[in-house]
């Protein structure tokens, strides 16, 4: 992509409900949507070769790392927003 779409700002709303009807919803924002992909492969590497993840086998990324310290460290906020 092009340097201007590279850096656009994108965001993920993600509203989920629990089994006795809770909700919940949180709002993911941060710029380079195309890069966050390279970059979030190459920290985990590093995290790897750091020995901080100690999983081995086939894991989803969550299951290694707390997602909201990952993402802040990419760049990303994360808000806990009311559910509709």
């Amino acid at each position: 992509p092009s340097e201007s779409a590279s850096q656009a700002r994108v965001a993920c709303h993600i509203e989920v409900k629990a089994l006795d009807g809770r909700r919940r919803a949180v709002l993911i924002e941060g710029r380079d949507g195309y890069g966050f992909t390279a970059e979030a492969l190459a920290e985990l590497a590093t995290r790897m070769a750091q020995g901080s993840i100690e999983a081995v086998g086939a894991c989803a990324p969550w299951q290694v790392l707390e997602p909201r310290e990952f993402l802040e460290a990419m760049n990303f906020s994360i808000n806990i927003v009311e559910p509709a």
